[in-house]
């Protein structure tokens, strides 16, 4: 197994529209620096096809691309990576900067 593919980090959100700056910022970002509970899962497809959820709660070092290919090379897997798909809870990341941003601003603008 090849231990060499694509990585292509995506958001999801119930939004209906999603600010392109947003999506903007999701093509620049380092998928190493993502932290694990701002994902929604991470899918791996090997070149023949076959698909995989990677348990994310199983990554100790965040996101590592060599645990993630040690993952799939445990489930005997002899087909080598296409991609791993990222996807990013959108919204979790939304709720959790305007609870910052809340929290900063009422220490500012508190009566």
């Amino acid at each position: 197994m090849s231990d060499s593919g694509r990585i292509i980090v995506m958001g999801k959100s119930k939004q209906k529209k999603v600010p392109t700056d947003v999506l903007d910022l999701l093509q620049t970002v380092d998928p190493k620096q993502i932290p694990t509970e701002l994902l929604e899962g991470i899918f791996v497809t090997l070149a023949d096809k076959t698909k995989y959820q990677i348990d994310q709660n199983k990554l100790v070092n965040g996101i590592d691309y060599d645990e993630i290919v040690s993952h799939i090379k445990a489930t005997g897997a002899k087909s080598n990576i296409d991609s791993v798909e990222i996807i990013i809870d959108i919204d979790y990341i939304f709720r959790l900067v305007n609870k910052q941003a809340q929290n900063l601003l009422d220490h500012h603008f508190a009566h």
